[in-house]
């Protein structure tokens, strides 16, 4: 169970504090493909999990929308989340919209009655896939998206690490993967493919 590690490092993370060069000289990749990997600005892409608790589509103004379903065992003590959480990203504006759905018995229903309710609320489709700007939750932590896990940045962060985590780093960085947090921490490859969750 590493969530109490996801909520501090996700509180923490900061999308313009990282050393560039120091990250490109621990892993021998060159700094602009480092600075791109971590750039805000990069897409990406999500494939829906609904056995894990989410679909990837749209919302009414066509803007990639992620709607999770469910409660996480944090859920009592965060008052923010609803049954149903979306989050939609403005690639323009790179503005974040944040939307709770109310829905009773939310494990009891059918998936067309879940996806009427998030259809009637903010016109979702649900396509398969999304391509996101990494973001942080505003509210609900565990619904973030980002580029590394606390894991990787504790490499970064560690006195001399090993040759392996070193590879794994320069691995998770040239496969362009990112962190979707969804009650738990699950890492995506560069298609947005589910690879792990832990």
């Amino acid at each position: 169970m590493t969530w109490f590690l996801d909520r501090d490092y996700v509180a923490a993370f900061d999308f313009d504090g990282f050393d560039i060069n120091a990250i490109a000289a621990l892993t021998g990749l060159d700094a602009e493909r480092v600075r791109v990997f971590l750039d805000r600005r990069r897409m990406c892409w999500v494939e829906s999990a609904p056995e894990d608790g989410w679909l990837a589509g749209a919302n009414g103004d066509g803007e990639p929308t992620l709607l999770f379903i469910g409660y996480s065992r944090l859920a009592a003590v965060n008052t923010h989340e609803h049954p149903l959480n979306t989050v939609s990203v403005n690639h323009q504006t790179g503005a974040l919209t944040t939307h709770g759905i109310a829905l009773e018995n939310i494990y009891e229903r059918e998936w067309s009655e879940i996806l009427d309710a998030a259809r009637e609320a903010i016109g979702f489709q649900h396509i398969g896939n999304a391509p996101l700007r990494p973001y942080k939750h505003p509210a609900c932590w565990y619904f973030s998206l980002l580029p590394l896990s606390w894991a990787h940045q504790d490499i970064i962060d560690r006195r001399g690490p090993s040759e392996a985590d070193i590879t794994r780093l320069r691995e998770w960085i040239e496969g362009e993967g990112s962190i979707l947090l969804c009650f738990r921490q699950h890492t995506l490859s560069a298609t947005g493919a589910l690879l792990d969750s832990m």
